[in-house]
Parts: structure tokens; C-alpha cells; sequence
């Protein structure tokens, strides 16, 4: 029988090192999960062998910072000032993924620079972050950042040479150079707007990669030619002014590098002994190219990884939302890359690359991209998790196990969080049965999954879909559940996932006609005329404001608060939030901030704003301004009935999808 994705499966080399697949493993940084000192941790141990278990054919680990002064911060614990204690977790790890023969790279590289966050400096540096020039910092642009030194420089290539030489020691199979990449340190040498320098590592002397070529020498010198050394590389910024990304599609001039300048010099990385080359595309002032979001497209730095490929003779490897076996495939087929690379499509599930080989690739639980488990912890310091994987970290000391006492379990809500009890209960091997009152499964999602950029939570909710009728859940659809029908169930535990309802503001003239809600109109129960008028500038109102615009409709967003899409970093990440406020401005949606509705008129909606009172012209006004919990069901059925009764999801509180998916999850693991 042959293999759905003969070219995922393919052996390759990277220098001497024989890779059994064509499938990485991106380094991820391990936010909350490693030891205090900066070592692996056994919780991240555990998590890099499941994926090594998974079927990758190469892990390669989140990055190190050598034991190098130039960069203090509390944040970042070094590892290699603790050599006996990182040799001793690393050879762990290495024994236990080769045992599954699965190779192990570990990922080292000098840190931020000017993206340093100043109040993440150590007080020893006077909150002062360092670059390869006196330029201004990224978040605060009135902090000039301190110049390096050629002697910094001398010391941070031994430092990481040293950090090589640990590595090889204990036992990983080759290193991963955080190199020009992602706007990090070492990238701002190589970007021509940072490096103003104008001794030897200067970028108009053609000095900008010298300190990563000595590195590559220096490495190949201590730990020999055959120990490989891969190269994180940046083909292009997409910056169209400093602290600004360029959307896909938009006709602007780079600010940052440019394709042409980084094939030059990923030609010079190639000659200086690097082994293969990990594509990164974005930087710091691009996040949503870095760290690219639900809006952006599958594959997105496919195009730019060709380009590398073609100009050098050692192997490309390429992440970037290669979410599908399908795609990574195909790219590899038509020549693009040699291998790909999986971040977050391997926090979503562990058995990517087994399944793939299976031929079961549908049953992957795909990652959409939210980035609220991931980047939107990590950047209000909690510790790293994914969305639609609650299980993450806990997958070999926690595993869903079968439930001692099997029991009858009646779901009220066909939306995430119900799906979610439904799936891990039944895994459990209880008897499940899930009721949803409309004539499809979702929930919110539903609404959510319509615009065309939002097609991630459209593969989620298939997922779902499939998964539930693959185990058996009996589901019920058009199914209103009151609290005699529940009675009659004689369920032994009932789960109460009824989602939350959209929440009316008290506006004059709300009863109107042409006064609809966002989900109404996703949903296609409401048309909408040419002139739109939303009230709330959350990430629904912003979402449904694009998606009109799109069908050429006229819109205009009312928020109350002096932002869109103030609800926190962890409800909308940075990447996600900053992108979806640029698709605004650049499908000309009209923003009022500070602004409200008072009221709405028959042809026209006034509104109350810092400069006075306006009027705006509207034949649709679209309500979107969050969302309320429907606990009505949970209260009446918990007081009435003698089983125990959960409420999950938004139903509980409306929040995310992660909270949804994580509820559904303990509570399908607690029956």
C-alpha cells in the first residue's frame, strides 16, 4: 500500500546527519514550561518526546541564550551557566527521542536587541537594551539603545562556540543558529536601517553577518565539520516603516531586508559551513508576518523559501502555517523547499506526522492560528498552552484514561465546549449523548467560521464533526432541551453548554428594523443594506466589518473606547490584533473612536463623539457589543434535578475559544 504523502516520508540529509522524514519540528520557546535555571524541565522533556513519538524526523528545541553579559535580563535564564545540569536534561532528551529515531537539534542565538523590552532589562544595564548601533528601541522609541562593542562582539561568537561544544556533548545531533532572523540581535546587524556601524561589522562595509560567519567557523572548528549547524534566516521583513508590517498583497516599499539582499547573503552563510537553512519570515515591527495569525494564508512564506532554495545547495526548511500534510506535500513536490518545519501545528496535536503517514490526516486537530494559547500567554507571562489542545504538557502524565464507573451523560449545547465534553467522555468510554437546538453543530463557531479568512475555524469545526462520529456520540440535532425533556433523559451526569447570547445595549430606537446582530448577519438571517453602521469595535465587530467591506458594502465601526480591539492581549493576541487594525484601515473602514450611538433614526444613526454630536447616514445597524451567558437553562435544571449538573463554556462565562475547549476538556476528564 503506498503512502498518501510519499514526499513528507522521503529520508534527507542536513551535512552528515540522516533525517528519517521530511517533517520538523520549528523551536518554540517553552515559555513557564523549563526549569528556573534555564534547563529542560521534565514537563518539557515529555512534551518534546511525545512529538518525537508523533512521527517528527527532526525536533529542533526553543532557544538558548549563551552564557554571554552582553544582554541582562530577569527573563532570560542561560542555561550554559549551569553546564552539569544542562548536559544531564539534554542527554536525557536526546536518549529518549533517538529512541524513536528522531533527531535533536538544540537552538542557540544572542537574544533581542532593540526589541528587548526595556522594563525586561536587568537594573544592572539601567533598563538600556543594546543594538549594533544608537537607535531607538522598539516599544519606546524615546529609549536610545546602547552600541555594542567590537569586543561584545569577540565575546558573544566564543559564547556561543562554547554553547556548541556543550550541545555536541550531550549528545543532540546538531545545533540551530537563531542567525538573521525575526528581527532578533544578530538580524539587526544584517538589516541596513539598524546598523549604522562603521567599523567592521557594519553594514555599508559589508560587516553585517560577520559575527554569524566567525560563529559557523568557530563551531565547525571546536566540534568538527560533520557536526551539522542549521541557519534560522529571514528572507523578507514585509516592514513599510519602522513598528509597521505591510499586509499580503500591499504595494509598499521594504524598509527592512528585502528578498534580493538576503539571497546574497544566505549564499555567504552556505559557504561559511551552515548545513541547512530554517526560513522565518517577519520581525518585530512585522509581528504578523513573525508570528502570523488566523488572517494570514496557509504557507504564506512558501514563495519567499523558493527564492532561498533556488539561489543554494543545501537543504531549505520552511515553516509558516503549514497546517495540512496536504500542502507541506506539495511543496516539497514542486521543488519550493526540502523539508517543512511544524510550531504550532505540533502544539495542536503530537501525532501530526503519524497521522499524516496513516493517511489519516483528517483526523489532525488542526491549530487556527487563534495564537491565545501560544503568543497571547506568553505575553502576559503565563506559561506556554494551546487553544484547542488542552492536553498540552499533560499528554504522558496526564492522558485521558477510561473511566472506572461508565455512565450515561446528556450534553445540552452543540457548540466548542460541548463538543469537547462530548469527545473526551466518550474517549472515556462513557455512553454521550449531545443535544443542539439548531440543525448544525458549532455553536458559535458557526458565525464565527463564515468570512473567507477565517477558514482555520471552519477545519476546526469539521475536526469536531468527525471526531465525534467517529466515536459514536450520539447526536441529536433540533433538539430545544427544557427541563421536563432533560428529566426524561435520566441522564447520570448532565453537561450544560448552552453559549452565551449577544448583549443589547439600551439605545433609543434599537427596536428598529434595520437594527440586526453581527451573528445574525454571518449566519445569513439578516441582509444588510449598503450602509452599515457598527456599533462595537471588538474583534467580531472588526472581523464583520472587513467581511462587508469585501462585498462592497459601506461601513462605518462606533467603539466607545479610545482602541479597537481592546480586550487584552490574551483574549486577542498582538499579531492577531494588530493585523485585523491594519485589514481596517486598508479596506477603508470608517473608525469613530470614543465614541457611542444615541440613538438610531430611520435613515441615519446620531452619535455622540469627543468633538460633539454626528450623524452617519445608515440603512443597517449591526450589533456587536459582546456577548451575555445563557445561564437560564443551567440555573432552572440545577435546582430541579437530583444529578450532578456542569456548566461550561460561554454559557458559564463568555470568553475565547480556549476557555471553551479547556472546559469541555476537564469536564469530559472529571466524569
Amino acid at each position: 500500500m503506498s503512502l498518501k504523502y510519499p514526499e513528507l516520508f522521503k529520508p534527507f540529509n542536513i551535512g552528515k546527519c540522516k533525517i528519517k522524514n521530511r517533517i520538523v519540528m520549528s523551536p518554540m520557546h517553552l515559555a513557564g514550561r523549563m526549569n528556573d535555571n534555564g534547563t529542560l524541565s521534565d514537563e518539557a522533556i515529555d512534551y518534546y518526546e511525545e512529538r518525537a513519538k508523533g512521527g517528527a524526523g527532526l525536533i529542533i528545541t526553543g532557544g538558548n541564550v549563551p552564557d554571554c553579559d552582553i544582554e541582562l535580563s530577569p527573563l532570560i535564564h542561560t542555561a550554559f551557566k549551569h553546564p552539569d545540569a544542562f548536559l544531564s536534561q539534554t542527554k536525557k532528551l536526546a536518549d529518549k527521542v533517538h529512541a524513536y529515531d528522531t533527531k535533536l537539534f538544540v537552538q542557540i542565538g544572542m537574544g533581542s536587541g532593540r526589541v528587548m523590552f526595556p522594563e525586561a532589562m536587568d537594573k544592572s544595564m539601567n533598563n538600556t537594551p543594546v543594538a549594533p548601533s544608537a537607535i531607538p528601541n522598539r516599544w519606546n522609541p524615546s529609549l536610545v539603545c546602547r552600541e555594542t562593542t567590537v569586543e561584545e562582539h569577540q565575546r558573544a561568537v566564543e559564547a556561543l562556540i562554547k554553547a556548541a561544544a556543550l550541545i555536541k556533548q550531550s549528545g543532540a545531533d546538531g545545533i540551530d543558529l537563531a542567525g538573521i532572523y525575526g528581527g532578533y540581535f544578530t538580524d539587526q546587524y544584517a538589516t541596513k536601517v539598524f546598523n549604522l556601524r562603521k567599523d567592521e561589522y557594519g553594514f555599508e562595509q559589508n560587516g553585517q553577518i560577520k559575527m554569524l560567519i566567525d560563529t559557523i567557523k568557530g563551531i565547525k572548528a571546536v566540534c568538527g565539520e560533520n557536526f551539522p549547524i542549521s541557519v534560522r534566516v529571514t528572507p523578507k521583513h514585509y516592514m513599510k516603516a519602522i513598528g509597521q508590517g505591510a499586509l499580503p498583497g500591499e504595494d509598499f516599499e521594504e524598509v527592512g531586508r528585502d528578498i534580493n539582499e538576503t539571497i546574497e547573503l544566505t549564499k555567504r552563510i552556505a559557504e561559511s559551513g551552515a548545513d541547512a537553512i530554517l526560513i522565518g519570515n517577519g520581525s518585530y515591527d512585522s509581528f504578523y508576518w513573525l508570528y502570523p495569525p488566523m488572517y494570514q494564508k496557509d504557507g504564506l512564506w512558501l514563495e519567499d523559501a523558493k527564492k532561498i532554495h533556488d539561489a543554494v545547495d543545501i537543504p531549505v526548511i520552511c515553516p509558516g502555517k503549514i497546517v495540512t500534510p496536504d500542502l507541506a506535500n506539495n511543496a516539497i513536490k514542486s521543488g519550493m523547499i526540502d523539508a517543512v518545519a511544524l510550531g504550532r501545528a505540533m502544539l495542536s496535536d503530537a501525532e501530526w506526522a503519524n497521522k499524516a503517514k496513516e493517511g489519516n490526516d483528517d483526523e489532525i486537530r488542526p491549530c487556527i492560528g487563534c495564537e491565545t494559547g501560544c503568543i497571547g500567554r506568553i505575553f502576559v507571562g503565563q506559561p506556554l498552552t494551546c487553544a484547542v489542545n488542552p492536553g498540552l504538557f499533560h499528554e504522558k502524565s496526564e492522558p485521558i484514561t477510561p473511566a472506572l464507573i461508565k455512565k450515561s451523560v446528556a450534553i445540552i449545547g452543540g457548540g466548542v465546549a460541548g463538543m469537547e465534553a462530548a469527545r473526551v467522555a466518550k474517549m472515556r468510554g462513557h455512553n454521550v449523548a449531545l443535544y443542539e437546538k439548531t440543525d448544525k453543530l458549532g455553536g458559535a463557531i458557526v458565525a464565527a467560521a463564515v468570512p473567507d479568512f477565517k477558514d482555520a475555524d471552519r477545519r476546526l469545526l469539521e475536526w469536531y464533526k468527525r471526531s465525534l462520529e467517529k466515536l459514536g456520540v450520539n447526536v441529536h440535532l433540533n433538539s430545544n432541551m427544557d427541563l421536563e425533556k432533560i428529566n426524561l433523559l435520566q441522564a447520570d451526569e448532565i453537561v450544560v453548554a448552552a453559549g452565551a447570547t449577544p448583549r443589547i445595549p439600551p439605545i433609543k430606537g434599537l427596536d428598529r428594523e434595520k437594527a440586526v446582530t453581527a451573528i445574525d448577519v454571518l449566519l445569513g438571517k439578516k441582509e444588510v443594506g449598503k450602509n452599515c453602521v457598527i456599533i462595537g469595535g471588538g474583534q467580531v465587530g472588526c472581523e464583520v466589518a472587513v467581511w462587508l467591506k469585501e462585498k462592497d458594502k459601506n461601513v462605518t465601526v462606533v467603539e466607545m473606547l479610545g482602541e479597537l480591539m481592546a480586550g487584552g492581549v490574551e483574549q486577542i493576541p498582538i499579531p492577531n490584533r494588530l493585523m485585523m487594525i491594519d485589514m481596517v484601515a486598508y479596506n477603508n473602514v470608517q473608525v469613530k473612536l470614543n465614541s457611542r450611538v444615541e440613538s438610531i433614526e430611520d435613515k441615519a444613526v446620531k452619535l455622540i463623539t469627543a468633538d460633539g454630536i454626528e450623524t452617519i447616514e445608515a440603512d443597517t445597524v449591526i450589533i456587536s457589543a459582546g456577548f451575555s451567558s445563557n445561564d437560564t437553562l443551567y440555573n432552572a435544571i440545577n435546582e430541579e434535578l437530583p444529578v450532578k449538573i456542569w456548566n461550561i463554556g460561554d454559557s458559564k462565562i463568555p470568553t475565547n475559544i480556549q476557555y471553551a475547549v479547556r472546559d469541555g476538556y476537564a469536564i469530559g476528564k472529571s466524569i
